[in-house]
């Protein structure tokens, strides 16, 4: 298969191919007598693994990992269930985050004035004790001029 046909049935670009080889996560392909690529039909089912690996949040370092697993050994399904558990830890941590995150903006929005006519600097005004981010771009302790 040529790069453009393997890159139609993956629903990738050609660009995208090309990055997986140099990134190591799809063998560098045989060549033709003329020095064009040749990938054998494998290669389209690899790029879906990747592909469905990152729409569940892997990075190409992981899926990497999760194919050297998959290729060059003989994976348990405890192998895969570690990576896994490990994924859903950092989505866990990630939400925590995003969650306090949320809050924090919550309450930024609670201290908006009802007059909403006026400068605002609710954001510029932060009431924590770890410091305010001033127009500058410079953290400072609450307080310190």
């Amino acid at each position: 298969m040529t790069i453009g046909t393997v890159a139609r049935a993956a629903g990738v670009r050609i660009d995208t191919i090309r990055y997986y080889e140099r990134r190591g996560l799809l063998p560098l392909p045989a060549r033709s007598p003329a020095g064009y690529r040749q990938y054998a039909e494998e290669v389209v089912q690899r790029i879906r693994y990747i592909k469905r690996a990152q729409r569940l949040g892997f990075t190409l370092a992981q899926i990497l990992e999760l194919l050297r697993l998959q290729f060059e050994t003989d994976p348990t399904c405890d192998d895969l269930a570690h990576r896994v558990t490990r994924k859903l830890t950092e989505i866990d941590e990630k939400i925590a985050e995003l969650q306090a995150t949320r809050v924090s903006l919550l309450a930024v929005l609670a201290r908006c004035p009802s007059d909403c006519s006026q400068t605002c600097t609710v954001l510029l005004d932060d009431p924590s004790p770890m410091g305010a981010i001033h127009p500058e771009g410079a953290t400072r302790p609450v307080g310190s001029s």
